[in-house]
């Protein structure tokens, strides 16, 4: 976990399978969850008080928080809490005027020849988009983000002024993201003529932390705040 000592913490199986068994073992005084394991709870509840927290259904802020005070870590949480929106408020001051003209598109490439938006509402890129206000940073439910699967001759129908591609690519591997931001149809873009499309690493970015939330509005104020930045190239 990011900025925490983690290794004194057991691992105890993947969040779909966990090993009740070494669970048991611990004794704990209290399990704590997410919403995406509702088909353990009964396991967990039978072993100790169990909460689980919905993450996904709102803003990833407001689980933290959660978190933080069944963990009677209430003010430190607090801190994180006013250091996010901080940096949040910093970026939509530096935009200024440019805020409602700017749009910027996050994608993530499934295939070379296939692509989605990566919005869900809750988590770190649907938390941030939401609280920025971005034209085309707009959370999409779970079953919008599903559905949103689209072939790359729909490529110019989802272009932005700025074009974030998820990148979870091992170093030194080729890979899809490679495929997709060399293709001829993305290289034709104005955005990407432009020199304004990006990666975004996912493995910094995507998930549930206050971390992370931190890591990608580094990436988006290193990028949006640029004076050069060309806000002309799509317009709504």
């Amino acid at each position: 976990m990011d900025g925490f000592d983690t290794t004194g913490i057991e691992f105890l199986g993947d969040w779909t399978q966990p090993n009740i068994e070494e669970i048991i073992a611990l004794e704990p005084d209290l399990i704590v969850g997410y919403e995406g394991q509702l088909n353990n709870y009964e396991d967990f509840s039978a072993i100790a008080p169990t909460v689980l927290i919905q993450i996904f259904e709102r803003p990833l802020d407001e689980a933290l928080m959660d978190f933080a005070k069944l963990a009677n870590a209430e003010e430190k949480g607090e801190a994180f809490r006013a250091a996010y929106q901080e940096q949040v408020n910093r970026i939509v001051a530096g935009l200024g005027e440019r805020h409602n003209e700017l749009t910027v598109v996050i994608l993530n490439p499934i295939n070379s020849n296939e692509y989605f938006r990566v919005y869900e509402s809750g988590q770190t890129i649907g938390t941030v988009s939401d609280a920025l206000a971005i034209n085309g940073m707009v959370a999409k439910s779970p079953e919008e983000f599903d559905a949103g699967t689209q072939s790359m001759e729909a490529l110019d129908e989802h272009m932005g002024d700025v074009v974030l591609i998820l990148d979870y690519s091992i170093e030194d591997a080729e890979s899809e993201v490679d495929k997709f931001i060399s293709s001829p149809l993305l290289m034709s873009q104005p955005t990407a003529q432009a020199g304004q499309v990006y990666r975004l690493d996912g493995s910094r970015t995507v998930g549930s932390a206050w971390a992370r939330m931190e890591a990608f509005l580094d990436t988006l104020e290193e990028i949006l705040l640029d004076p050069d930045l060309n806000i002309d190239l799509v317009t709504e």
